[in-house]
């Protein structure tokens, strides 16, 4: 039974790892004789049709997907952003969402995931604050 992994070591962007599927030349098997792929790609940011790509890519290849694994670029930081030092109290919502966001995502968030964003913390709000009137009445 064989392995393939693209790339052999490491992560490709998602158009390198479409390339490099679409230039795999392989005979066509059996389905039980088929060698199995596992495709890793390097991410830097939500990619919501990054599944669908590397099946559409995978369709007519002669092989078994049995994992897309999706790689951060390394930021020399292997530690979440920490607010160490700060009280509890002082930190804003909005901060720390930008500060994960970063961290995660290596960029900030777009305009409007930090909209959406606010008005969730709005929301939450205004839900404990009408929870807290029914609390006292």
């Amino acid at each position: 039974m064989a392995f393939l992994r693209i790339p052999e070591q490491g992560a490709l962007p998602l158009a390198d790892a479409v390339k490099a599927i679409q230039a795999l030349d392989l005979p066509d098997l059996p389905r039980r004789l088929r060698p199995f792929i596992e495709i890793a790609i390097l991410v830097d940011g939500p990619e919501p049709h990054l599944q669908a790509r590397i099946l559409a890519a995978l369709e007519d290849k002669p092989v078994r997907l049995t994992r897309i694994r999706r790689v951060a670029p390394q930021s020399g930081q292997n530690a979440a952003p920490s607010e160490r030092g700060r009280d509890l109290a002082d930190l804003q919502a909005k901060d720390v969402f930008i500060a994960l966001h970063q961290h995660k995502h290596h960029k900030p968030p777009s305009d409007a995931l930090s909209r959406a964003f606010a008005e969730l913390v709005l929301a939450a709000s205004r839900e404990d604050d009408s929870g807290q009137m029914d609390e006292n009445n």
